[in-house]
Formats: C-alpha cells, structure tokens, sequence
C-alpha cells in the first residue's frame, strides 16, 4: 500500500476547513492499486460536484460525513457515485461508516470507526467483493480488522485531528504495533501527524502505505502529492 491523505488540520484561509481525502494505491483482491480521495464539502467534494469529474489516476473514493442526516448523505453518496462510475473514472466509492447507505447508494464499500459494526457484520451484509477498511490505534484493534481489506491504523504523532485518541505511538509504538505475524491482518495504514519528513520512517516500521494531512496544506497540494508519491515510489 501507498498511501495520502489530504485534509486541513485547521481551516484553511480559502477552504471550509470540513474536507479530507486521501489517495493510496495498494494492491488488493477487489481492485488493482487503488488510489482514494475522501470526497467532503470542501476541496475534494467541490471539484467532484462542480467539475464533475475527478483527480487523475483516482481509483477509490471515500465519502466522510459524520454530520449529515441519512438522507442527505444518502443524495451527496449517489452523487458521487454518479462521477465515480462514469466510463473514463471507474473509481470505486467507499461510505465512511454507513454500511446502510452504502448498501441503498450503490456505492462499492464501506470504511468502519471502532465504533462502527463489526467487519465480519458488515462483510455479511455486504458480500465478499466490496471493499472494507477499518480505524485501528493498536494491534489489538489491527487484530479485530481481520477480514478487512485494509486498516488504518495511529496516530503515529501528536496531531491536532487526532487529539481524541490519546497519546500517540511515536514510531517505535507502530513498529510494536507490526511486529510478529500479520497473515491475516489487512494491509496497514500509518496516519496522524505525517509529513513529508517522516514518511519514509513510518514505512520503515512496516506499514504498508501512509495517510496524511498537514503534509498537504503545508503547500499547493498539488505538488505535495508528487513529492509524497516520490517517497513512496523510491
């Protein structure tokens, strides 16, 4: 798994402040290196719903919306849907914890919080071939993922977005954490506080891609996409 995350940990000046996206690629049974981009109301969502179309090279997008009734996220997650399935994206559309929306929007899968359902609930009601990733902060919880395609799992640094979860691993709490066997397990996500600089470092302690925020608006993100997709490629 490469992975990105682009999402403010503060407002930013031009932006609402309310979007996060990120884009890994990992190779995985449902689809050949996907890359996500979580779709909100701000950068990502805006360029989906203005420009009805999406970043180049997306395969999977993750639709997060905590604040919204079922039925308004229901609307924004066929929306979406809509751009993701056309001809020239065939991305993929993962509904962040709502497996019932997933389920009514036609979306391709779902991403579950610790307190979501349970993998193994939500792969019985959504069947073997739709996607399936989980929020893990130990390998306790990495353990209880089994049967998801992918995990993330931190926060590996202090980070503003993160202040909720206690405190963080620091690197040699990840590498702690992905010690020993891992068959089994999904492929694993490091998230919270990565930067351009520790990148590399938290894939050196095994994840297996990385989910990032700040690194992203520290500049154009454009262009901290490229520079992170070079680390992860190197």
């Amino acid at each position: 798994v490469t992975t990105a995350t682009l999402a403010p940990d503060a407002p930013h000046p031009d932006r609402c402040g309310s979007c996060e996206a990120c884009l890994p690629s990992c190779p995985t049974d449902a689809l050949a290196q996907p890359r996500f981009v979580d779709a909100r109301r701000c950068l990502a969502f805006h360029t989906i719903e203005h420009q009805q179309t999406l970043p180049p090279d997306v395969a999977v997008v993750q639709l997060r919306e905590r604040d919204l009734s079922g039925k308004a996220l229901f609307e924004l997650a066929c929306a979406v849907r809509d751009v993701c399935h056309r001809p020239e994206h065939r991305a993929a559309l993962v509904i962040n914890d709502r497996v019932d929306v997933a389920l009514a929007s036609g979306a391709d899968g779902v991403h579950l919080r610790q307190s979501s359902v349970s993998v193994t609930d939500a792969r019985a009601l959504l069947g073997p071939d739709r996607l399936i990733g989980a929020s893990c902060h130990s390998r306790e919880e990495l353990e209880r993922a089994r049967g998801a395609d992918y995990a993330t799992l931190g926060p590996v640094f202090a980070t503003p977005s993160k202040r909720d979860l206690g405190q963080p691993l620091e690197l040699a709490g990840l590498k702690r954490a992905l010690e020993g066997p891992r068959e089994g397990l999904p492929r694993v996500v490091g998230l919270g506080g990565i930067t351009l600089a520790t990148a590399r470092p938290v894939l050196e302690c095994g994840a297996d891609g990385l989910a990032a925020i700040r690194a992203f608006w520290e500049r154009d993100p454009a262009s901290q996409a490229a520079r992170l997709w070079a680390i992860l490629r190197a």
